[in-house]
């Protein structure tokens, strides 16, 4: 007699999120092969599917980039989908991302290949619903290279899309876990406010004295990051952030919370500045503005 498994005992004996361990049997459950047996919420698993949970609960690697590759491969198949006619282009530098790490995609256990390829038809879905690709004549797809240190001066991925000859900028920052905003250094602040500050103790003072409205648009542009972006989730569920069309605060209210730096922006957002140590800082969204839409797909 076989085993039945619930979610919760998935995730336990695999070592994993309860949503991660849905999601992988979602992937699988139709197939007689992996899923023999489903009843009241609880399925078996065959040797095979059992294979493949254990090889994701033995996967440590870091894959992030591998993200982009995926939702860049789903894109480029669009013409031969939606419409021959449409053109779409790949970078330079995006076409050697993509060859280069065809490979690693490859050698991906079954189960996190096929997320990723469930998170960029899920993206395509949420494009699908921005931009009518039936309207458009070309996409250019650019993969930016950022440093790996959360500072999010450039997106991820821009996907240009042309209605004629109207182009749209649409801008990724893509991002397994959503632990924190953007990581920031002091340097990044002082150069704002043309003062030097090397504690929290001193940025509060410098922020708090701040009443110029051209300035305090700035700061929040510092904090949140790059303007006019999407911010991508997966872990442990996919969530897309709009901060594309935040409206833009005048005035800003400084006070502590725990040993963090609380920001209440005018704009109806709300902001963490903490000490992450090494003179970098981590801003967290406390509150976000009625405009930051969130979809949780």
């Amino acid at each position: 007699m076989c085993q039945l498994f619930n979610i919760e005992q998935l995730a336990d004996s695999f070592a994993l999120h309860p949503k991660k361990a849905e999601l992988y049997i979602k992937q699988i459950k139709e197939d007689l092969d992996l899923v023999p047996k489903q009843q009241d919420n609880q399925f078996s698993l065959s040797t095979k599917a059992q294979q493949y949970f254990e090889e994701v609960k033995n996967y440590n690697q870091e894959h992030q980039y591998l993200l982009n590759y995926t939702l860049c491969k789903k894109i480029n198949n669009l013409p031969s989908q939606k419409d021959k006619n449409l053109i779409l282009q790949l970078t330079k530098r995006t076409k050697l991302k993509q060859q280069k790490e065809q490979q690693k995609f490859e050698q991906l256990p079954k189960l996190i290949k096929l997320e990723k390829e469930l998170f960029a038809e899920k993206v395509l879905n949420w494009l699908e619903n921005k931009v009518v690709f039936s309207d458009l004549n070309k996409i250019i797809v650019d993969r930016f290279t950022n440093e790996n240190d959360g500072s999010e001066k450039k997106p991820d991925l821009r996907i240009t899309v042309y209605e004629n000859n109207h182009p749209q900028d649409i801008n990724l920052i893509i991002k397994e876990k959503l632990n924190y905003l953007k990581q920031i250094d002091y340097e990044e602040i002082e150069s704002k406010l043309d003062s030097q500050v090397t504690s929290l103790t001193e940025l509060k003072e410098e922020l708090t004295a701040v009443n110029d409205e051209k300035l305090i648009k700035r700061i929040f542009k510092t904090l949140v990051g790059y303007k006019d972006y999407y911010k991508l989730t997966t872990n442990p569920e996919m969530i897309i952030i709009d901060f594309s069309q935040i409206k833009l605060p005048s005035e800003l209210k400084v006070s502590e919370e725990e040993d963090c730096l609380l920001l209440q922006f005018d704009n109806n957002c709300q902001i963490t500045i903490c000490n992450q140590g090494n003179q970098q800082l981590v801003t967290k969204l406390k509150k976000e503005p009625q405009a930051m839409e969130l979809f949780s797909l």
